[in-house]
């Protein structure tokens, strides 16, 4: 009985072990869908200077949060007057920027938006655009609005990439449907061995 127990936890071991290679070799988790930038990011706090800063432009915003399914968010954007107000009586401003996390850059355009965007007469308010960018963020898009408020940015939009969506490649899914099928055959064997010696034992010597 020893020896059979010995046997059956030798099975579960080499079953767990297995079990954790194949969690191991699991695919992480990434984003579905357009990552949400709904954030309220406080003016300074970013570690980028602004890129190429128009002409006419009248500050130099650098901002840096985190996001679920993106990390690290920074950015760096110019304020240009638009020498005009809005319907409801805000300055309007266009801007433009760079988007920074590990990986790879965006840039964004933001046109002056038609309204404040907020009850405090916000700095401004921008309907943002992004159009391309380099390494994860090639070809990126997203689109949303930049509520300038008192020193805080306040983004409600979308930023997506083929990047940060990548696809695993087959060789992987193959190699979890193997580790899978091993685990199987260990534990059901192991089990299968240990029944078959109790049953050898427990059948009466002959004679």
């Amino acid at each position: 009985m020893k020896r059979q127990g010995r046997t059956a936890a030798a099975c579960v071991a080499v079953g767990v072990s297995l079990l954790c290679v194949v969690a191991a070799a699991s695919p992480p988790a990434v984003p579905k869908g357009p990552v949400q930038l709904n954030v309220n990011v406080t003016w300074g706090t970013g570690d980028h200077d602004c890129e190429a800063p128009r002409a006419g432009s009248v500050i130099c915003i650098q901002g840096k949060a985190t996001i679920t399914g993106l990390g690290d968010f920074q950015y760096a954007r110019d304020g240009v007057p638009a020498n005009a107000t809005t319907a409801d009586g805000c300055d309007e401003f266009s801007t433009q920027g760079t988007i920074f996390i590990a990986g790879g850059t965006a840039t964004f355009d933001g046109t002056p938006a038609t309204t404040c965007g907020g009850t405090d007469v916000p700095d401004a308010h921008y309907d943002y655009t992004i159009k391309g960018g380099t390494g994860i963020l090639a070809g990126a898009t997203g689109s949303g609005d930049i509520v300038a408020d008192h020193g805080v940015d306040k983004w409600h939009g979308t930023l997506d990439a083929a990047g940060l969506h990548p696809k695993h490649s087959s060789s992987s899914s193959g190699l979890l449907v193997v580790l899978s099928v091993v685990v199987a055959v260990v534990v059901v064997g192991g089990g299968a061995l240990v029944l078959v010696r109790r049953k050898r034992q427990a059948a009466p010597s002959p004679g």
